[in-house]
Formats: structure tokens, sequence, C-alpha cells
């Protein structure tokens, strides 16, 4: 299995190596950026044996690399640290948006989808903005304060059930396009994307009602009690199931959670320029307070020719965690 390596100067990336099975190594990105002034070093660099110790390796034969040339503006090559990658440059997963190599902490942003994907996420703002629009209707006749989260009503459930359905779809989305093994998902299944989509760390502020705390959705999310442990979505199924009773109708703040959730995932899958072009609800409506940073590692490269961009290479996450 070939494997990759990142090589970082002041946070920023410098160069990328390829070690193949047999230990021959070279460089597959500062070899293609033609206004690098080390560019010529990284197309001639190449090693057949960097020992055990690989990251270490590397930076000690690309360092006597540097020196054995006699060229100007190579100081910048030098490195500061090598990073293992979990995927090689131009690679990534389907429908999980993360941000490009230097840039962590922006939000996601880099997507590997095409047009088909660009029309979906359009699909997808479009009911997010209605359900905003429902939600402001809502909140006409219910101020949205803190006594008041807890009313419940036949447009309360309506709205939440509504934002439930396009959480489940965005889940069960990015399950079948990462070749999950199931085809028939459960909360048990979502729970699995939690932490490859950093669910967690996300949180929103609702810019119509700036005295509500900021939302995180799924900052409670665990494999132990999967659905009880996201109170919103409990409350969904007591909408779908268990009307006459009280104690599991949907609350208006689990409304805001579920639309937060129907917001995130969104982000999450696509990154935040759908949600940000033209009429876009984010910054209109809400701002998105927190968001994952990706370590090094895990964040995806760009790769440019001459010739311009190449299309994505994508690998299913559920056929690379098993690799």
């Amino acid at each position: 299995m070939t494997l990759s390596f990142a090589g970082v100067k002041d946070g920023h990336l410098r160069v990328v190596f390829e070690v193949s099975e047999d230990g021959q190594v070279s460089e597959r990105f500062a070899s293609k950026q033609v206004t690098w002034p080390w560019q010529t070093a990284a197309k001639s660099f190449r090693k057949a044996d960097i020992g055990s110790k690989k990251a270490e390796g590397l930076r000690k034969a690309w360092h006597e690399h540097l020196r054995s040339i006699d060229a100007i503006g190579l100081r910048g090559a030098f490195l500061d640290s090598i990073v293992e990658l979990q995927l090689p440059p131009h690679h990534a997963f389907p429908r999980m948006a993360r941000t490009s190599f230097g840039d962590a902490k922006s939000p996601p942003w880099v997507g590997a989808f095409g047009s088909d994907l660009q029309n979906e996420a359009a699909r997808f703002r479009t009911e997010l903005v209605s359900q905003l629009s429902r939600l402001n209707s809502v909140c006409r006749v219910i101020e949205p304060r803190a006594e008041n989260l807890n009313a419940f009503g036949a447009e309360i459930g309506e709205l939440l059930i509504l934002s439930c359905v396009g959480v489940e779809t965005c889940l069960s989305s990015v399950l079948r396009a990462n070749s999950h093994p199931k085809t028939r998902f459960t909360t048990n299944d979502f729970y699995e994307l939690c932490e490859p989509l950093r669910l967690r760390e996300y949180k929103l502020a609702f810019a119509d009602y700036p005295w509500l705390e900021p939302f995180s959705p799924f900052l409670e999310w665990n494999s132990a009690s999967p659905t009880k442990s996201l109170r919103w979505y409990d409350r969904y199924n007591g909408e779908k199931h268990d009307r006459t009773n009280c104690v599991r109708r949907g609350k208006l703040i689990d409304s805001f959670n579920a639309i937060s959730a129907f917001a995130v995932l969104q982000v999450a899958q696509f990154g935040v320029q759908p949600l940000r072009d033209g009429a876009g609800p984010l910054n209109k409506h809400f701002s998105l307070v927190a968001h994952p940073v990706w370590p090094p590692e895990q964040q995806y490269i760009e790769l440019h020719m001459q010739a311009g961009r190449i299309p994505w290479c994508l690998t299913p996450f559920f056929n690379a965690k098993h690799t």
C-alpha cells in the first residue's frame, strides 16, 4: 500500500511524499507548483530507502537533497515536521467536507462533488430556508424566550418532523455514499458518522433571536444511547408514534435544535459555500459560531496541474476504514 506524507513549514504545506510498497519515494505536490523556486528540486527528488521511521527518514533525506542542490530560494522548503496523511493528495471522502491543508481554522469548504451534488445541495438549502420561514411564523406567535421554549403544538410538532426527516436523509446519504455495509439504517448506524464528520463540534446561533444561546445539536450524542441522547430526536419519535403523550411531544426548543442539526449536516457534507451563495441562510439567518478544526493529517490536499484542476478521487470512508 502506498503511503502519503505531508511536509510542513510554518504551518504551510510545502511537499507531499509518496512511499510505495517497495520503499521508493517521490514528491507529488511541490513538483507541480510552477511558480515555486523548489519545483525543480522536488521533481528531481528520489529515494530508495528511508528506513523504518518513515517521517524522520523523509525529512532527513529531503534536507540532504536540498543541500546538495546549488539553487536560490530553497530556504522555505526546509521542513519543521512531516505527518502521515489519512488520504493521498487529491483524494476525499464522498459527502464529507473538510478544510484544505494549511487552512485548518476556516470552516469546512472543500467538498469533492460534481453538478449532481451541487443540485442536491441547492435543494437541501431550499428546504432549510422553508423550515426557517415556518419557525419564524411560530415565533411570531410564541416569543422564543426561555420561559416559552417548552411550548408544544401541532405546528411545532410538524416542523420538528420535517427537520428530522431532513436530518435522516442527510445521514443516510452520507452512509450510502461511503459504502456502509448496511442498506437500512438505525441511529446506531447514524452515530458512526459522528466522529468522521466531527458533528459535536458545530455550534449555530440564530441571527433573528440573538438572545438565545447558540445551539450544539449533536453535543450530547453518544453510542450508549444513540436515540435518547439526542433529546430533540427522541421527541421527534414521540411526535411520530405517541402524540397523545404530552411528555414526548416535540417542544419549540427541539425545533430549534432539529433545524440546527439539518443546517450542520449540510455544511458537513457540502461545505459552507452552498449556504452562503446568493440568498443562502448562512450569515443572514444564522451564523456558524464553532466548527471542527481538522489536524493536518486529516485535511484534504488539492492538486493543481498546469492544464488546470483535475477531478477529485473519491475514497469511501468505510472502505478506507477497513484497509
